[in-house]
């Protein structure tokens, strides 16, 4: 079986549409997604298992697609340290400034090497995203996760809390 990105629907997160195919490659498997909207444009991430593997981008004007692959993504991805098939899971979120960054996690290395390696791009329809390991960082072992826009209240709540042992097992 041939790993693909699904998608289903829902209005009230109790019912849901059957599962159905958003993206899958023909000459290879497909995980870890994330897919951002600009202007009227769709513009998905995804890990490729083979041909290439690594992370690649795609395009679509409508959500459920047909994608196609930006090629000038994977320029950058090419002269990553390691090679592009020890990163994945991407990550990517609007900076205020309507300009981008990407997170993808390095995985094959023990310790502290490993964790997000940031990338920067102006605009996303250019594809061209700029590894930014001068301008951006992120404390060791942060992995496979996600960003959402929190209130000043909700960090402030967030950096107060105590979390040792026992409180963060509860």
């Amino acid at each position: 079986m041939q790993m693909s990105i699904y998608y289903t629907r829902t209005k009230d997160f109790e019912h849901f549409s059957d599962a159905k195919i958003l993206y899958q490659k023909e000459d290879g498997g497909v995980i870890d997604s994330c897919m951002v909207q600009e202007g009227e444009s769709f513009y998905l991430f995804v890990k490729s298992i083979q041909n290439p593997c690594g992370v690649i981008l795609l395009r679509s004007d409508c959500i459920t697609g047909p994608f196609e692959r930006m090629n000038e993504f994977d320029k950058e991805m090419d002269i990553l340290e390691g090679g592009p098939a020890k990163y994945e899971a991407p990550t990517v979120v609007r900076l205020p400034d309507g300009s981008y960054n990407l997170m993808l996690d390095y995985f094959c290395v023990a310790g502290k090497g490993q964790g997000y390696v940031p990338f920067h791009c102006d605009d996303i329809s250019t594809g061209v995203f700029k590894r930014r390991d001068t301008e951006f960082s992120y404390p060791y072992g942060f992995k496979h996760g996600t960003m959402l826009a929190i209130t000043e209240t909700e960090y402030e709540a967030i950096k107060a809390f105590d979390y040792d042992a026992e409180s963060y097992n509860r």
